[in-house]
């Protein structure tokens, strides 16, 4: 899947959207200017445990892989031995933006993007949706 990705987003390791790594936990932060996923080791929006310290291959979707502007993208990807994981990281203001309108959004964007892959790639293995809606940045998630 990955030299796929390659073949047709070239761009991804020339702008360092495609990352390996096999650290036993790890996370994952949206940068607020960049609007771009990245790894951090902790304080991140969404957490890692790489209990088998697999080789795991993340990927910067929004203003990376893609193009922000572009409404068929999710936040980034992490694929790991025969799974897919499709993110999407929500910040949330509560007074301003409703907790469910960001997860409305959220549940759009992640259905349009694995439609938009599974139309592209033709992925012949298991594929996984989260959102993480993070208003006091403490959530998790876990690859086992």
């Amino acid at each position: 899947m990955i030299e796929n990705l390659k073949v047709e987003y070239p761009h991804i390791n020339k702008d360092k959207c495609l990352k390996i790594i096999n650290r036993d936990y790890f996370e994952i932060c949206d940068h607020p200017i960049k609007k771009r996923c990245y790894i951090v080791k902790n304080s991140g929006d969404f957490k890692v445990i790489n209990s088998k310290s697999l080789d795991i291959n993340f990927i910067a979707v929004d203003s990376c892989m893609l193009g922000s502007s572009d409404p068929k993208r999710c936040d980034c990807m992490l694929i790991c031995e025969n799974n897919i994981h499709f993110i999407e990281l929500k910040s949330c203001q509560p007074r301003l933006k409703p907790i469910s309108r960001n997860r409305k959004k959220a549940k759009d964007q992640l259905k349009e993007f694995i439609e938009f892959f599974i139309d592209k790639f033709n992925p012949i293995c298991n594929l996984n949706a989260y959102i993480c809606v993070n208003c006091t940045n403490n959530s998790d998630s876990f690859i086992k």
